[in-house]
């Protein structure tokens, strides 16, 4: 019932397959040589101004009805709010429009609100996450792009304004995904009699993507991010033990390096230099080492990852949910086509093949490297696929911090 490419609110869905759709949809048009046109849309207070009586006929139409419509009637209407502050109250007013924020039924609601949203165009590919709402255009050239999605973008108009939905103009803008050879001059995008703002890179679910797909921005981003982590744990180490420290890293530090890395952890190794080199020099501040010390063995000391194996072991970790059935339909479809369909007893009854494609962009896609991850996983190491996702984890990971690992991402 619910769009596929709907990642808020829903059960094994997350920001990180969001943009990994993203990503891998971007980099196979500039494989095959087009280009693509994303707009990023801000929705102005879509929770609050959601209708009644259109989220209603919305659920009548899914098939919900009877005495379970008339109790989301009676769950939805003749609600009312006032505000409580410093020991005053304001007057009591009704809710007229809107789903209560804070239940668990509102996310709910509102994703089967906009859920048709993406079904308003067959040309423009869209991402949602509950209210982050973002479409594509491709084409063959950056005008018929821009062409296919203004023509578009007034179907997008129409039914915002149908089902009563306001876009905030000046929060949106627009991206022109394009090879590096081709130079994109300034263009026209319009929603409704407004122009949006061309723009170069942008925050998309937390994760700075950029017009060529480098990461640059969102390393620079998590880079900064880290420094502060290095800088507590520099005034921090007079005073506490090593496992404290430790503990600090974990806190500060991982949580940045971990986040969606397995899509940017594939950038070129000279844009990554910083963030590996920054990552090393809080592990030698943690030890006390000089800053001339070999990283291998404090790495293996503290049992921490290099971020090289951190990226291998978060993509090994979506490969396992693939295993087991656990990834959004599609994230498992880009693996589908690949999988070695046999029923013999081999060794390799589990591999995938590797999909084809131009070197500069089908190699750095998730799916390619997560292929390869697991190829490597289950033909080269001892670790038991079958077992749940906890001890899985603790494997891979020993497995990484004492093994030189045979292969290399791009």
């Amino acid at each position: 019932m619910l769009y596929k490419f709907q990642f808020g609110f829903r059960k094994q869905y997350s920001t990180n397959h969001a943009i990994i759709s993203l990503v891998e949809k971007i980099r196979n048009a500039l494989s095959s040589g087009n280009v693509i046109i994303g707009v990023f849309l801000d929705l102005k207070k879509a929770f609050d101004t959601v209708n009644h009586d259109i989220l209603l006929k919305k659920l009548f139409a899914y098939g919900i009805r009877g005495n379970i419509l008339k109790w989301f009637q009676s769950y939805l209407q003749n609600r009312k709010q006032y505000i409580y502050l410093n020991k005053i109250k304001s007057d009591t007013k009704s809710i007229n429009c809107g789903v209560p924020q804070g239940s668990v039924l509102g996310p709910l609601l509102f994703i089967l609100y906009i859920n048709d949203l993406a079904g308003v165009s067959d040309r423009l590919f869209s991402i949602l996450f509950a209210d982050d709402t973002s479409v594509f255009a491709e084409g063959q050239s950056v005008d018929e792009a821009v062409n296919v999605m203004n023509i578009e973008l007034k179907k997008i108009t129409t039914w915002l304004s149908a089902n009563k939905l306001t876009i905030n103009v000046a929060k949106s803008h627009f991206m022109v995904f394009h090879r590096s050879r081709i130079k994109i001059n300034s263009k026209q995008i319009l929603l409704g009699d407004s122009q949006l703002d061309q723009i170069n890179f942008t925050k998309f679910l937390g994760v700075v993507i950029d017009d060529k797909l480098s990461f640059t921005n969102h390393i620079a981003y998590i880079r900064n991010k880290i420094s502060k982590g290095l800088g507590i744990i520099i005034k921090a180490r007079k005073y506490l033990n090593r496992k404290i420290l430790v503990n600090l890293y974990n806190t500060f530090v991982v949580p940045y390096l971990i986040y969606c890395v397995e899509i940017w952890g594939n950038a070129c190794d000279s844009y990554l230099d910083p963030i590996i080199k920054l990552q090393k020099k809080i592990i030698r501040f943690i030890t006390f080492s000089t800053y001339t010390e070999h990283t291998i063995p404090l790495f293996l000391e503290l049992n921490i990852l290099p971020f090289k194996k951190l990226v291998i072991q978060r993509i090994g970790l979506q490969m396992y949910k693939y295993s087991i059935n656990n990834l959004p339909t599609a994230i498992s479809e880009l693996f589908d086509e690949y999988k070695i369909l046999h029923q013999h007893n081999t060794r390799n009854k589990s591999n995938f093949r590797h999909p084809l494609g131009k070197q500069e962009y089908m190699y750095r896609n998730f799916s390619f490297n997560a292929i390869y991850t697991w190829n490597f996983i289950i033909s080269k190491t001892d670790i038991n696929t079958f077992s749940s996702y906890a001890t899985f984890k603790y494997k891979l990971k020993t497995y990484l911090i004492n093994n030189e690992v045979t292969f290399r991402l791009i």
